[in-house]
């Protein structure tokens, strides 16, 4: 299966030069994404706990945003920006998102939509968790199930929880400096005063997320194939309960390029 994946790469990047690019940079421009993520996650949730709040965010609208921010940018400010969101070029960087926000946002709603991953633990647990996510990016992927697990027990609480933030602090914490610095910050390539000599830089980064789950009562998987007799079939799988009674972090990932549409934590559903 590889060697045919590999073959077919080949000979996509001999009928256009321009994809090989594409192709040698989408594992890191995947995991500077993941990292985003997790690492906001990180510092988000540390704030959250601090109030007691709940919280959803998108890290890939982030993502987007500080892309076309790069878009714009030049020397160090790009460099910067390159470096915070894992991509070699700027180039590589318009072509990973375009790829990206096509698969993720397309309508998938004849496919089951995105994969919805929960953690359940107590409060300690839960920051101990974002702690390990935040380590070691690769923690999460790693943990999510690689085929389709019945479900017996669900039990999820109805909750709408909504995230409003300015997120200068935290993109500054994460290495985004030079973008805010006014007559440091170049952004020349998206506008100019050229009269004045005035550069642009970024005075506000404001995210705004909302997510809100209706439960509609246990759901039980339902199978359907032929029956057959055999001695060497394999045992059903066992049905894993899930049982939200405790604090839970939630991430909403795009199965196929594993990029996380939404994540964050419910402490208490009765918040919004």
């Amino acid at each position: 299966m590889e060697d045919t994946i590999d073959s077919l790469k080949a000979h996509a990047v001999r009928r256009f030069p321009k994809l090989s690019r594409w192709i040698s940079t989408e594992a890191a421009a995947r995991s500077g994404l993941q990292s985003l993520a997790l690492g906001l996650n990180k510092r988000l949730a540390d704030d959250a706990r601090r109030s007691g709040g709940n919280l959803v965010f998108s890290p890939l609208s982030v993502y987007a945003a500080l892309s076309l921010v790069a878009a714009g940018a030049r020397d160090r400010t790009l460099s910067e920006l390159l470096g915070v969101l894992g991509a070699p070029s700027r180039e590589a960087l318009a072509g990973h998102v375009s790829a990206l926000t096509e698969r993720a946002l397309a309508d998938q709603a004849q496919t089951g939509g995105p994969k919805i991953s929960f953690a359940c633990g107590s409060q300690t647990g839960l920051w101990r968790l974002t702690d390990k996510m935040d380590c070691r990016p690769e923690f999460l992927l790693e943990h999510l199930p690689g085929a389709p697990v019945p479900v017996g027990d669900f039990r999820l609480p109805r909750f709408k929880i909504s995230f409003s933030a300015e997120l200068n602090d935290v993109l500054k914490d994460m290495g985004v400096r030079e973008a805010f610095e006014q007559g440091k910050a170049d952004l020349s390539d998206m506008a100019a005063d050229e009269s004045s000599g005035r550069r642009l830089a970024l005075q506000q980064v404001i995210h705004k997320a909302v997510m809100e789950v209706n439960e509609e009562g246990p759901r039980r998987p339902r199978y359907c194939g032929l029956e057959a007799c055999c001695r060497n079939s394999p045992p059903e799988p066992v049905p894993v309960d899930f049982v939200a009674d405790h604090p839970f972090a939630f991430f909403v990932i795009e199965e196929l390029s594993g990029a996380i549409l939404f994540a964050g934590h419910v402490l208490d559903p009765s918040i919004g």
